[in-house]
């Protein structure tokens, strides 16, 4: 009974993946940005044994059916990267029960039940690629789909190169092992009376997730400014403004507010060792669902010489909030016949883009 409920609960997910193919990329903060780490492995040296942990609510919450497996080269340190056929290379994928953070250094211990090979065949490596970040151009087609049910434990990825190894300068792009929140800044601040320069932005990218804080901090100006931090929900609309918007016709020319004003709050500044600075930040509360959110920032300054306003807004800085998941862990050794192999130097995984359908 257990086992024909089993199969018509399969049968049942499987009919529903008729979407369209989509791509999953681990971790979702890097799908359209280095995630500023290096990895040599799987294809560094000439041989070896790689095999990554996938937690599986990266990849979805009930099936998932995989077409193809792919990575990309390291944005900055792949430039040196040699086109070259590996003559064979060996994919398996299978489920597991030890998740990120639990793996052994013992290879057959970090292996499931069942491991299907869904790849073996020569590969050839492309030469270096341009932009940030590159494209994920290291592709392994599956023959055949590998359904992978996340309730069965995690996804292992074991990529086996046969050979005598040697080293290369192919170097892959890597995630740390959390799915910890990014920060990037948009815009321009205003111009000061008194030309200071201004650095603002999130010191503590590391910090967004759950149970963490949102934080702004401005640095390198040279004088000490009464002034606010705003954080607020959007960056197209705040009531009836359509964001940005250009504080020129208020008398700031060259500013803009750039954030809605959902909570502002006090800015202290204070004297450095050199010029002053200040930060302020809100914590984060720690629950499910905060996951991807995006929260961003903008400050005033206030400084009656400047403008007619008597106000300088700082640029925009974007925060994308982190699960704090420990999402990946990656096991390596450069000699394929080795039973164990060590950890990276950094609890980290590559970047991964899985093609499929996810349900």
């Amino acid at each position: 009974m257990k086992l024909e409920l089993a199969l018509c609960t399969t049968v049942s997910l499987m009919s529903s993946l008729t979407a369209q193919v989509t791509d999953i990329t681990v971790p979702r903060t890097a799908a359209n940005t280095d995630a500023m780490r290096q990895s040599t492995f799987p294809f560094g040296p000439t041989a070896g044994r790689t095999q990554q942990v996938i937690h599986g609510s990266q990849i979805g919450q009930h099936v998932g059916m995989i077409h193809e497996i792919a990575y990309r080269q390291d944005a900055f340190l792949s430039s040196s990267a040699q086109p070259r056929q590996i003559p064979r290379v060996i994919v398996s994928l299978g489920a597991t029960k030890v998740g990120p953070g639990a793996m052994s250094h013992d290879f057959a211990a970090n292996r499931g039940d069942t491991m299907t090979v869904v790849f073996d065949k020569a590969f050839d490596l492309p030469p270096p690629g341009t932009g940030s970040p590159r494209p994920f151009n290291l592709s392994f087609k599956l023959a055949t789909p590998y359904v992978f049910l996340p309730a069965q434990g995690d996804l292992l990825i074991e990529i086996e190169i046969p050979g005598k190894p040697t080293r290369t300068a192919y170097v892959i792009d890597a995630a740390l092992s959390t799915a910890r929140g990014t920060s990037t800044t948009f815009g321009t601040y205003g111009k000061f009376s008194s030309g200071d320069k201004l650095d603002f932005r999130n010191p503590s990218p590391e910090e967004l997730k759950p149970g963490g804080k949102v934080e702004l901090g401005a640095q390198g100006l040279m004088n000490g400014y009464p002034a606010l931090a705003i954080f607020g929900f959007s960056k197209t609309q705040y009531g009836p403004l359509q964001l940005p918007f250009d504080l020129g016709a208020l008398g700031a020319p060259g500013n803009h507010l750039y954030a809605s004003m959902d909570l502002v709050v006090p800015l202290v500044l204070q004297p450095f060792f050199i010029g002053w600075g200040g930060s302020v930040s809100i914590p984060l509360p720690d629950v499910a669902g905060l996951d991807q959110k995006q929260v961003f920032g903008q400050a005033m300054f206030i400084d009656p010489k400047s403008n007619a306003l008597g106000i300088v807004f700082s640029n925009r800085v974007d925060m994308t909030i982190g699960s704090g998941l420990l999402f990946t862990q990656q096991i390596v050794s450069d000699d394929p016949t080795a039973a164990e192999g060590e950890d990276t130097l950094e609890p980290m995984g590559n970047v991964v883009q899985l093609r499929g359908v996810f349900r």
